[in-house]
């Protein structure tokens, strides 16, 4: 992640072959979410953004929590 003063923007690259970027998001918030809990409890630092980048549809997706 990139450290900013107010928080960590998570970005995860996805080579899963979806339709679209609802089908990425149902199938990894939680996960991303267990990352975010994680990088707060070990480096003290609270996760405001969290993205996917979808290889198979060529874009970067807001999750949101």
């Amino acid at each position: 992640g990139m450290g900013t003063e107010d928080g960590i923007v998570l970005l995860d690259y996805k080579t899963d072959r979806v339709d679209s970027a609802e089908e990425l998001v149902l199938r990894y918030r939680r996960q991303m979410e267990l990352y975010g809990d994680a990088i707060w409890r070990t480096q003290g630092m609270p996760v405001k953004e969290m993205y996917l980048y979808s290889f198979a549809l060529g874009e970067t997706i807001l999750v949101e929590s």
